[in-house]
């Protein structure tokens, strides 16, 4: 953002042809600082896939056409030309008639579009006041990348005005507000609302959360990976389904009585059967009535295999000191 930033600068600076040329061509990755500011948008608000092949295809569909587009600026002139306007000297223009800068345009304002629903939506229904600051100011920046860019690529190109480009003034304005976030709100630091997403998608546990009635409504990666089950096919399914039917009750009925249960151990699979020692308690709401479960599930089966080996063992070994006693 900084280099492209520089580069405009320079062409404002430039008072001959190929001043301005040089410094048009150079400046040509700006639609790469575009796709940068929206995957940051994405990123921030959980928009982005967090892996497979959504998330390839969604960051295919950002960069590929950014990249593809400045080489285009670079090598033609299908996009940019350089002219003379008396009185003001040389200047860049828009080739507005040529299909490539028509493309170009509305693939902008596509994914400008994306990453501005997307950081609203994110304001909007931000869980906290602090959290609800930092949202309204990545999406206000936003706006004003948006704002300015349609200042200086369709509106003010409709009265004769060709410079400055305020695309990079509004880039310049997001940054200090992200700055400004960044100081005054505590964005990207460290904190329980920032943190605890995180911490609950890497843990190596599993996490299942499910609803009074046994129904699981959300699901982390590891406890996917213990069930062999995809992440998005846990939700909707009964903790029943994924554990016996009689270990599910018994834990239920385990919570409903103390709130809490540990150490309770389950043999999952069929053609491989595994064995997870599973913790749990329950689930309140503000007014303190129960309003589902969590539970914690790792999978033990190495270790139980390591305990009957010691086992056997350790009875072979008592059988042989009786024999030689």
């Amino acid at each position: 953002s900084e280099m492209c930033i520089r580069d405009r600068f320079f062409i404002w600076q430039a008072d001959t042809y190929d001043g301005v040329l040089f410094w048009l061509k150079a400046s040509s990755f700006w639609t790469v600082v575009i796709a940068l500011t929206v995957h940051f948008v994405l990123v921030f608000t959980g928009t982005m896939p967090r892996g497979g092949v959504r998330r390839t295809l969604l960051l295919a569909a950002l960069y590929l056409p950014a990249v593809g587009f400045a080489l285009v600026e670079i090598f033609t002139d299908w996009i940019y030309v350089v002219a003379y306007e008396p009185g003001v000297g040389y200047i860049y223009l828009p080739v507005q008639g040529h299909p490539v800068y028509l493309l170009e345009t509305v693939c902008v304002v596509l994914v400008m579009l994306q990453a501005s629903y997307a950081s609203f939506v994110s304001w909007r229904r931000a869980p906290g006041e602090r959290i609800r600051h930092q949202n309204r100011l990545v999406c206000v920046g936003l706006a004003t990348v948006v704002i300015f860019g349609a200042l200086s690529g369709a509106i003010l190109p409709l009265y004769g005005i060709h410079t400055p480009n305020l695309v990079f003034i509004g880039l310049v304005i997001f940054s200090l507000l992200i700055a400004h976030a960044i100081r005054r709100y505590g964005l990207f630091a460290l904190s329980p609302e920032t943190a605890v997403p995180e911490i609950l998608r890497t843990m190596p546990d599993g996490l299942v959360l499910a609803d009074p009635d046994g129904r699981i409504v959300a699901a982390n990666e590891s406890a996917s990976g213990i069930f062999r089950v995809a992440e998005t096919g846990l939700v909707g399914r009964s903790v029943g389904s994924i554990i016996p039917e009689e270990d599910a009750l018994a834990i239920r009925e385990t919570l409903a009585g103390q709130g809490r249960v540990s150490d309770f151990e389950a043999r999952i699979g069929h053609e491989n059967p595994r064995v997870v020692s599973i913790a749990g308690s329950t689930v309140r709401d503000r007014d303190g009535e129960p309003a589902g479960f969590v539970l914690i599930v790792r999978d033990i089966t190495g270790r139980k295999a390591s305990e009957t080996a010691l086992r056997i063992a350790n009875e072979k070994i008592s059988m042989l000191s009786q024999l030689t006693r």
